[in-house]
């Protein structure tokens, strides 16, 4: 609060409440980016899902405005500070300095206030926004692997001989496996990796164990592709990039709407610069471009219809749903490149 009375001091407080409201009003314009994503999240759920009951887009909204009105709030205020600044015959309007400082110390300390309680609730919306995410991708885990539970009642097994030799000594795996026939996923890694994970963990018995536990996922992980891009997103930004909330949360929305975008690329990234040069390989269509690590796709061969001379047949083809959506946005980008130029 500003003490008009103390003239010496006058002009470090108004400095100090100016630094302080700036502060302030940062922090309520990343809450409004931190709330548009989440309805940018939401808008994405089906109707069933935990996330819609439990956060409405209205309530979001409503927050939206709150934060909006304080932050219209803190520019007056700053406003009067500033003029404050600027005037340097402040001893000639005591009386009106008097005013307008005692009404600015009242505002100051609603703002204050407010920005407190909206504090408290901002952390109970984004508490229950992360438990709802959890909780839905856990149902869609879950139904998942009940309508796939036949396909997948064999035990599958990735062999792993291919990347440890006879004598085990461990070799670098350079290449990204995405196996539709084992249901299974192999990430990249370097013998350095490895070994680290071996001898500072006491639970692996072997390096074969390491590579299953630590770099071998289940393809279920990402059969809901939209969540478990933005799950892994959160895993990179979070974890390994250390990011702060707001800004993960704003990451894996964007990459959570990268249709063409598979999500355990982004588990085969070790940081958010090896994802930038794969999307931006991704967006020139120059993917051979891209020399961090190999992507290899084993893919169940799929039926298509021919005609011939003895009637309709169906033959096998190696081109996988996945291949075929990603070449055909390559043909789409092409199509419009042409007809722009």
């Amino acid at each position: 609060m500003i003490d008009y009375k103390n003239k010496d001091n006058l002009k470090a407080q108004i400095t100090d409440n100016i630094n302080e409201l700036k502060k302030i009003k940062t922090s309520y314009n990343e809450k409004v980016k931190l709330y548009n994503n989440y309805i940018e999240t939401i808008d994405s759920f089906e109707e069933e899902n935990t996330i819609k009951k439990e956060l409405s887009i209205q309530e979001l909204n409503k927050r939206i405005d709150i934060f909006n009105t304080q932050i219209d709030m803190i520019n007056n205020n700053l406003n009067i500070l500033k003029d404050f600044l600027n005037d340097h015959e402040i001893e000639r309007k005591k009386d009106t300095e008097k005013k307008v400082i005692i009404n600015f110390n009242e505002q100051y300390e609603d703002i204050k206030n407010n920005y407190i309680n909206n504090c408290f609730l901002e952390e109970d919306i984004t508490n229950k926004y992360i438990n709802c995410l959890v909780s839905d991708f856990e149902i869609y885990l879950k139904k998942i692997k009940e309508v796939d539970k036949d396909k997948n009642k064999k035990t599958t097994s990735i062999n792993i001989e291919n990347h440890i030799s006879i004598n085990n000594e461990i070799k670098n795996n350079d290449t990204l496996l995405i196996s539709e026939k084992e249901g299974k996923v192999i990430l990249p890694y370097t013998k350095k990796e490895v070994l680290e994970i071996y001898n500072n963990n006491n639970t692996y018995k072997s390096i074969e164990e390491v590579i299953e536990k630590e770099f071998t996922r289940d393809l279920l992980d990402y059969k809901v592709q939209f969540m478990s891009r933005y799950i892994e997103t959160m895993k990179i930004t979070r974890e390994k990039e250390k990011y702060g909330l707001i800004d993960s949360i704003a990451i894996a929305t964007e990459m959570m709407k990268k249709r063409f975008l598979h999500p355990a690329i982004i588990s085969a990234c070790r940081n958010l610069n090896e994802l930038d040069v794969y999307l931006d390989c991704l967006d020139k269509n120059e993917l051979d471009d891209f020399k961090i690590f190999k992507i290899k796709y084993e893919l169940y061969p799929m039926l298509v219809k021919t005609k011939s001379k003895g009637g309709e047949r169906y033959i096998e083809t190696q081109e996988s749903g996945i291949l075929t959506r990603i070449k055909k946005i390559f043909n789409t980008k092409k199509v419009e490149s042409i007809n722009e130029s």
